[in-house]
């Protein structure tokens, strides 16, 4: 999934990702890296900071980053044979992520748009 052309991954030494895919390849190649995690965090959370500002906060946006995370870790662990660390440090990017964006934002699409029929009384 993260296989982008060469003049992508060209342009991704010095540039943000543009694209869903672009983003899976950024967030693989962190991956494989072998930063640590503090910096693996660091530079993921500054990855999703500007493709959110590239892009616009939206459904779309939290959904391209969702799901290159969730390939990018699937990728890794297909190609390691095993999950690794980095793998559990990526979830736990992601889950912050969510927390902190995701979530207000989706509060905000619950308020003018209304909730999911049925689901407000199985919350707890």
């Amino acid at each position: 999934m993260p296989y982008v052309d060469k003049e992508a991954r060209r342009r991704l030494e010095s540039d943000y990702p543009q694209s869903a895919g672009e983003l899976n390849y950024a967030i693989t190649k962190a991956l494989f890296s072998g930063l640590t995690n503090s910096r693996l965090s660091a530079h993921l959370l500054a990855v999703f900071e500007q493709y959110v500002e590239d892009s616009g906060l939206s459904y779309q946006t939290l959904n391209d980053i969702m799901g290159a995370c969730s390939g990018a870790v699937f990728e890794h662990t297909r190609r390691k044979g095993r999950p690794h660390q980095q793998e559990v440090t990526v979830i736990q990017i992601l889950r912050d992520f969510y927390n902190e964006v995701a979530g207000p934002y989706e509060n905000t699409k619950i308020a003018s748009n209304g909730d999911i029929p049925g689901y407000e009384a199985q919350q707890n």
